[in-house]
């Protein structure tokens, strides 16, 4: 079959499309996290202005009195908000304290605000590793059935390829990389909120801090792994847009691939300087010959069909068969034809 090749103008733009369409998801999930963290900040500032007012004097805590025990009816009304918790998303670990809290006959102030605020970071937090990993599995899906897509209309042809299902996709989505997974950077990030929210509680208490200069470390604390959340999305995104990618390379028989870096004036050095430079799949290195380089990264790759981009050339399967993916074809007729193939 002969066919005329496309130039790398053309491959490059593709790429980058889907690429970017990849950073807008994740984009729009980091804008509707950082709602959350801001309906976080509220329960919690609404869980401190109801310590205060029950056992605050002139609008400050002293240390001794937030060591108090609850009275009866005060603890009762305390496992009965725990109990709340229970009908929210929440891990395995926080239903086993809220269960070890419901058998106690004596627990402090401290202790209960501390459980409190426990309970808002946990649910913020979970349900960020459960939306993370649906974003994740989502521009993998994407970005793999995408690209196969591209590379086939590019060429004018197309081949049998590894369809993906949920078990694919989730192994994909949670294999290690930089020697971590997205759940447990979730996970560490997710024990710091809480370990900074506590140390925060402690020490603002012996300070006797007021109700308003408490609420603001809070917001302070959590704005942090707000920012560590973003981190972690933004570089998970590029990391499994990538690995999708590097699939979809295999699945198409590309042998080499160009870096492609977003040139503008955030690009970092390292990047910029590879940008352009050609590699063997068989050289393929996340972090070192393919992205993510770095936190944040924004770069991809594109595959590399050498002299021949722009010119013709003799595609064949190894038992003869392809089938013709014309350049005005959608890609949904295109999707819809591959999962039936």
């Amino acid at each position: 079959m002969v066919i005329q090749m496309k130039s790398s103008a053309y491959w490059k733009r593709r790429f980058e499309e889907t690429a970017a369409a990849a950073y807008t998801k994740a984009e729009e999930y980091i804008a509707a996290l950082n709602r959350e963290y801001t309906k976080a900040n509220i329960n919690i500032q609404n869980d401190l202005n109801a310590f205060y007012t029950k056992f605050a004097t002139d609008n400050k805590m002293t240390f001794a009195e937030a060591k108090k025990v609850l009275s009866k009816n005060e603890l009762q009304k305390f496992k009965y908000t725990l109990q709340e918790f229970k009908e929210k998303t929440i891990s395995k670990e926080f239903q086993q304290e809220i269960a070890n809290a419901s058998m106690k006959t004596q627990i402090t102030r401290l202790e209960s605000l501390q459980m409190q605020i426990k309970g808002r970071a946990d649910v913020l937090k979970t349900g960020e590793m459960y939306k993370t990993e649906e974003l994740l599995s989502k521009v993998y899906e994407n970005s793999y059935y995408r690209n196969v897509f591209n590379i086939q209309q590019g060429l004018g042809f197309g081949s049998d390829f590894a369809l993906l299902n949920d078990k694919k996709i989730l192994k994909a989505v949670n294999e290690p990389w930089a020697e971590s997974d997205f759940k447990s950077r979730t996970g560490a990030d997710k024990a710091k909120l809480i370990s900074g929210l506590r140390s925060t509680m402690v020490q603002g208490f012996i300070r006797g801090d007021s109700l308003q200069t408490m609420s603001k470390n809070f917001v302070a604390v959590t704005g942090t792994s707000k920012n560590r959340a973003d981190k972690i999305i933004r570089s998970e995104t590029a990391h499994v847009t990538e690995a999708a990618t590097y699939e979809s390379y295999r699945e198409t028989g590309v042998e080499k691939y160009d870096w492609l870096a977003t040139l503008d004036t955030k690009t970092c050095e390292n990047c910029a300087m590879l940008d352009g430079k050609t590699f063997e799949m068989s050289e393929y290195s996340e972090g070192e010959t393919a992205p993510p380089l770095h936190a944040n990264d924004r770069c991809t790759t594109v595959p590399n069909f050498g002299d021949n981009a722009g010119g013709t050339r003799v595609a064949r399967n190894d038992d003869g068969s392809t089938y013709k993916v014309p350049a005005d074809m959608e890609y949904n007729e295109w999707r819809a034809g591959a999962e039936k193939r």
